[in-house]
This record gives C-alpha cells, structure tokens and sequence, in this order.
C-alpha cells in the first residue's frame, strides 16, 4: 500500500489532462465531490485520496520515508529499458521522472 500511497497522487497530477473523464468520476462517485469546476474536482480528489491513506497513518510521499530523490532519472531509465509502462504503454523515461518528481 505504501508505493501506491506515494505513486497514485503524483501519477493521478500528471496524467489529469489525459484521465479528466476518470477521475471527475472518482471524484463524484468516490468522495462526493460535484462542485466547483472539473479543475477543482480532480484536485480536490487528487487531495482526498492524500488524506485517506495519510488518515490510516500511510506517507504520501518520497520524503516522508526519506528516500534520497537524486536517482530519479536512473529509475526512469532503468524501466524504459525494460518496457514503456501505463495502461496504453506511452510512459517512458520523461514521463516516468516527471510523476517520481511529482510525489517528492
């Protein structure tokens, strides 16, 4: 649960342009939320879900476990090398350290 806490935010702020649909419905569906511009909703989301798993005494981010951030682009590349990730496989290297710099 811990890697989610920490991953699902960040993945959630970076893909929220991509994802609107999604998580205007998790918003509504899942905390409520059904005011304010779509903008706001998913932020407001994105928020909600921070502190639910903070709620249940789970970091949200790197620097809460103290992970040292310097070898963000390393691990971007380690998984590129690999595969490109992502539920239609369009998250490289770029992508990758831009969600990791999302959830310092």
């Amino acid at each position: 649960a811990e890697s989610l806490a920490v991953i699902l935010p960040g993945m959630h702020r970076h893909q929220k342009s991509r994802k609107a649909a999604k998580l205007l419905q998790y918003a509504g569906r899942v905390w409520g939320i059904t005011d304010g511009d779509e903008d706001a909703r998913m932020d407001a989301a994105i928020e909600k879900t921070v502190e639910f798993f903070n709620s249940l005494g789970v970091a949200t981010s790197f620097i809460e476990y103290g992970i040292d951030m310097s070898g963000l682009e390393s691990i971007g590349e380690r998984i590129e090398s690999r595969m490109k990730i992502g539920e239609h496989q369009d998250l490289g290297k770029k992508e990758i350290g831009e969600i990791l710099e999302l959830c310092v």
